[in-house]
């Protein structure tokens, strides 16, 4: 029975993404290595999507450069804060 959402093309076009993102490749690195460790712990295809959609995201807009691995509990409260209260629709955020 073929698939009515092809997850397997949106997993492939979210990773073409992070390859192409201007991110620091420490932070690729690092989605890279959550993700395979969430695949490892049997998450399912979508909710990976949305990792790599939403981790190169704030990769991009909030982090100005900083490398995930070195944020301090105070970048990483500022940069929730900034996300809450910009324009995303929740269901984004």
């Amino acid at each position: 029975m073929p698939e009515i959402h092809d997850f397997g093309e949106g997993m492939r076009r979210a990773e073409e993404a992070l390859a192409r993102s201007t991110m620091s490749e420490a932070n690729k690195g690092f989605i890279r290595r959550f993700i395979a460790q969430k695949t490892a712990n049997q998450v399912k295809k979508p909710r990976l999507i949305k990792y790599l959609i939403t981790l190169r995201l704030i990769a991009e807009q909030y982090l100005g450069g900083q490398s995930f691995v070195d944020l301090s509990k105070d970048d990483l409260v500022a940069n929730v804060t900034a996300i809450a209260r910009s324009g995303r629709s929740t269901r984004t955020k």
